[in-house]
């Protein structure tokens, strides 16, 4: 599964050969497995909303693939887009109701 996220700020990516900026406001995040989760608190994640965690997690998972220094200088709402959309695709689960029984 993936979500496409649009940002309000565009992300500089890098400089072109022919020296312009690339730049990009579409970000596809894929749901994470459990390797991309390696080091991680899923408590940290999701209860204690640890922005250092979401950072690590969302260099993971993104295309084109973010760096901790674009995620850094991310605005709030669209840093916040982000994990929403991380977030929506994990309780997108079908199966999630059984878990709880």
């Amino acid at each position: 599964m993936q979500k496409e996220i649009i940002l309000k700020t565009p992300i500089i990516l890098g400089t072109k050969e022919d020296g312009s900026i690339s730049e990009t406001s579409k970000v596809i995040l894929r749901e994470p497995t459990a390797g991309d989760l390696r080091g991680l608190s899923l408590k940290s994640l999701v209860v204690d909303s640890n922005s250092s965690d979401w950072i690590i997690l969302l260099t993971r998972i993104s295309q084109p693939n973010l760096s901790s220094a674009a995620i850094n200088i991310m605005p709030m709402r669209d840093f916040s887009k982000l994990i929403a959309g991380v977030l929506e695709m994990l309780g997108e689960d079908e199966g999630a109701d059984t878990l709880n029984k």
